[in-house]
């Protein structure tokens, strides 16, 4: 199966903060996951942030102050209109990682819908969604120091843009999407924060950079064949496998009186260049019969052109045709 590698068209982190002139003490967890507009967003830097829960130094309880999120786009159009995509997987270079808040963070990712594909502004910190793309966080044990990944569930792969840029976000799923507080620890005289951090394409050259990985198949090509050993109620079926696109197909044939066929013989295991053949019995005499070869694989079945034959009215086999140059040559002899 085919397998592509692609890496970001862009890619930047957004800060909401919430340590100011106006509010120097913070805020409570369920106003700042609900932040409409970031406070700052970055686009060149060697590394992305996420989680980078702050409690304020002071001893106000339960308050912060800073929340990260990222946004990656990839331009997906180069994957061939007609596969099926079977797996995704978004690798990550982990880089450093805190926890002096004790609060075991994770990371996931989500559907981003940023206002431009470019570029980052402060309104698109609310702009990736809550519906996970990987069945399974990354927690933060599993952090780094090399790659970590994100092997997309159904829903990821169905957001993968065939026709343009494919837009993923990031965010904790324990705490930001669930919107439950973190255990709030108060550090005396000192910020408490917790962050997990990874390369991004402008580190060391683009060394490490993120990495979107996807496998994918095509349908397969089959050709009917004319059928053979045709009789009065029995006919043998022929087809050739063209093309199995990288894996072993399920072959077949569906046959009928009509067009609509109605009937499906056993599948047989075949690969490219294979062919194959199935008796079918119980026919009318001198009856017309359609019927197509199949192939199926993960990205579905294609089906050859279809055919007719007509069974023979006195019910014996089809006569054996001999050679008439053959026939002289022998009574010669």
């Amino acid at each position: 199966m085919p397998t592509v590698t692609l890496y970001p068209s862009f890619e930047g982190g957004m800060k909401h903060n919430e340590n100011n002139f106006f509010n120097p003490n913070g805020v409570s967890w369920a106003t700042l996951i609900a932040s409409a507009i970031a406070s700052e967003v970055w686009t060149t830097s060697g590394y992305l942030y996420w989680n980078c829960f702050f409690t304020h130094p002071s001893e106000p309880p339960n308050k912060w102050m800073v929340l990260d999120r990222s946004i990656f786009v990839f331009d997906t159009s180069s994957l061939p209109d007609d596969c099926l995509i079977t797996s995704a997987v978004l690798r990550l270079s982990g880089y450093l990682k805190h926890d002096y808040l004790s609060i075991d963070p994770d990371i996931n990712i989500y559907e981003a819908s940023p206002a431009a594909d470019d570029d980052l502004e402060v309104g698109d910190f609310d702009c990736i969604g809550s519906v996970a793309l990987c069945d399974t966080p990354v927690a933060y044990a599993d952090w780094g120091p090399l790659w970590v990944e994100f092997n997309f569930n159904a829903v990821g792969i169905s957001k993968i843009n065939k026709q343009g840029n494919t837009r993923f976000g990031t965010r904790c799923a324990k705490y930001d999407v669930a919107g439950v507080a973190p255990p709030w620890v108060y550090i005396a005289g000192a910020f408490g924060y917790t962050d997990m951090r990874c390369r991004s394409s402008h580190y060391s050259g683009g060394a490490n950079k993120p990495e979107l990985v996807i496998t994918y198949v095509f349908l397969p090509a089959v050709t009917t064949n004319p059928a053979s050993s045709i009789a009065g109620t029995a006919a043998i079926l022929n087809g050739t496998l063209d093309d199995d696109t990288g894996e072993v197909c399920a072959c077949g044939f569906e046959w009928g009186e009509t067009v609509a066929y109605g009937n499906t013989t056993p599948t047989q295991s075949k690969t490219t260049g294979q062919t194959f053949s199935r008796l079918i019995t119980g026919l009318s005499l001198g009856t017309i019969y359609h019927f197509r070869a199949f192939a199926t694989n993960l990205a579905g079945t294609s089906y050859g052109a279809d055919r007719a034959f007509t069974t023979r009215e006195n019910g014996l086999s089809a006569p054996i045709k001999i050679n008439r140059a053959f026939a002289l040559s022998r009574e010669e002899l």
